[in-house]
């Protein structure tokens, strides 16, 4: 048997919330900042509550509905939104949802339909689609919601991992190359005539 959890006009203030399962739990008219769930499932009813810096980090989400809150730099990342999870006639400004699997491509169509956002959120989000296996070991498509500023940061940092010093050694080839050949390569320590 669940038991119900309700927070009625609480206020939580530099929390983290991890691991944990938390179920059937109602925040109405309550406050929450700088608050970092993670690794948890949750089903949750948030209703009139205002979030500010919340991360939910690797978190599955079922049976939930957020209506009518605020939400200020909130970040969904490495999260799943499975059945049943509606967000309703809320407010979000600074928002990044990012690597975050849905069941359809129809619930983030329905999402930005049913709330209101900053022109940003939606010049930044779109929806991926994979080739997975699914738990019958067939392979289907999944849908993802992804950030394309989050992406380019990941292929950025990829590609300077690949390539260590790239840039420094293109800076370096046209400003202090005296004879003005393209052709750079390594020395061994010693002077150089």
């Amino acid at each position: 048997m669940f038991q119900e959890n309700r927070f009625i006009s609480e206020r939580l203030n530099n929390v983290s919330i991890t691991d944990s399962s938390l179920f059937n739990v109602f925040f109405i008219e309550s406050t929450l900042n700088d608050v970092r769930f993670s690794n948890s499932s949750l089903i949750l009813e948030i209703d009139d509550s205002h979030f500010e810096r919340v991360n939910f980090d690797n978190c599955y989400f079922s049976r939930s509905l957020f209506d009518h809150n605020k939400f200020y730099n909130v970040k969904f990342i490495d999260c799943e939104f499975s059945y049943y999870v509606n967000f309703k006639d809320n407010i979000f400004k600074d928002l990044i949802i990012n690597n975050v699997a849905i069941n359809e491509r129809e619930w983030f169509d329905d999402f930005l339909e049913d709330n209101y956002f900053d022109s940003s959120f939606l010049e930044r989000h779109f929806v991926e689609e994979r080739i997975e296996e699914n738990h019958n070991g067939e392979d289907g498509i999944s849908f993802y919601i992804m950030c394309k500023d989050i992406e380019t940061t990941f292929e950025e940092l990829y590609a300077a991992g690949q390539q260590p010093g790239a840039d420094a050694g293109a800076q370096n080839a046209g400003g202090n190359n005296a004879g003005g050949a393209d052709d750079v390569q390594d020395a061994d320590f010693e002077e150089v005539k």
